[in-house]
């Protein structure tokens, strides 16, 4: 329930005045009753029998001599009474409206505060923004450079490997002589080499058999024996002994970890956009799509997507 006068809440019938003509009902302090206290020292019957301004003011002017009094009298009364009530209603009403001009100076503050903020944080995207951006500078600076040193440490690594071949296909069993494999291919092979050593290497794996890693002394000794083993299609394991599978052998050059991945994601697209050879020469990769095509070398894993 409101206050007909001020509009607010009234949050006790002990502290609210009831008009006995309209029945409205205030707020003592919004009457001529001035404060809550002052109602209280009220006895019961002038409470019952209180009125609100406005009924007031209409009983004062419809007051008549008795002797004037007929039987329009109590039409008279049901008018006024009516009347008072049309004239609460507005009083509330006025009441509304006379904290309008708050609620907008309050709405007109919200908006003023949320254009500020929202000003605010443009600001601040526009700055993260361009801090993005530069991080995105720098980072690509960044990737540049390594991409740099790791194509140097590359080289330099594989330069280290340039006399290595390694053998792939032979099994491996307890008490192998790996110099006397390596020899008895390259005898096969009908090829000289100079030997420095040769042994499994890599993690042991229950499935294959490790490759064996050999040291020549020179460069024309790891080109003779790899495009050699190249050529022949007869390089088996089951020709060097009878409990060795039919199987090929292979000899390659010794690729780093990079180069040999570099390998691996080319066969794998080759095999996907149908290019028919991929090979290794000098440590290099290369791909081509059909015989008599222009060989395309593969300098790091990006390049392939050109060739989609």
């Amino acid at each position: 329930m409101e206050c007909a006068k001020c509009s607010q809440e009234l949050t006790s019938p002990k502290k609210t005045a009831k008009c006995s003509v309209c029945d409205s009902s205030f707020h003592p302090s919004c009457t001529r009753i001035k404060n809550l206290d002052t109602y209280k020292q009220m006895n019961k019957d002038r409470r019952s029998k209180w009125k609100c301004d406005a009924c007031k003011a209409k009983s004062a002017k419809s007051v008549k001599p008795a002797v004037e009094e007929d039987s329009s009298s109590e039409s008279d009364s049901n008018d006024q009474v009516n009347v008072a009530a049309v004239l609460a209603k507005l009083s509330r009403q006025v009441g509304a409206l006379a904290s309008v001009p708050t609620d907008v100076a309050d709405l007109k503050k919200s908006v003023e505060f949320m254009s500020s903020q929202f000003d605010v944080f443009v600001a601040d995207m526009a700055k993260m923004k361009s801090d993005v951006q530069k991080l995105e500078s720098e980072n690509q600076k960044l990737k540049s450079s390594v991409d740099n040193l790791q194509t140097k440490v590359d080289y330099l690594e594989q330069e280290s490997r340039r006399m290595n071949i390694e053998v792939h296909g032979v099994p491996e069993t307890r008490n192998e002589d790996c110099e006397k494999i390596v020899k008895d291919l390259a005898s096969f092979l009908e090829v000289d080499i100079d030997l420095k050593r040769a042994f499994r290497a890599g993690p042991m794996k229950s499935d294959r058999s490790r490759k064996i890693l050999v040291e020549l002394k020179s460069e024309e000794s790891r080109e003779a024996i790899a495009n050699a083993a190249k050529r022949n299609e007869e390089l088996v394991a089951s020709r060097f002994s009878k409990s060795w599978p039919s199987k090929r052998i292979y000899i390659n050059e010794n690729l780093t970890g990079y180069r040999a991945n570099l390998l691996h994601q080319t066969k794998m697209f080759a095999k996907q956009a149908n290019y028919k050879y991929v090979w290794i020469k000098n440590y290099n990769v290369y791909m081509r799509k059909t015989e008599g095509d222009r060989a395309i070398k593969v300098n790091k894993i990006e390049d392939l997507s050109l060739h989609s």
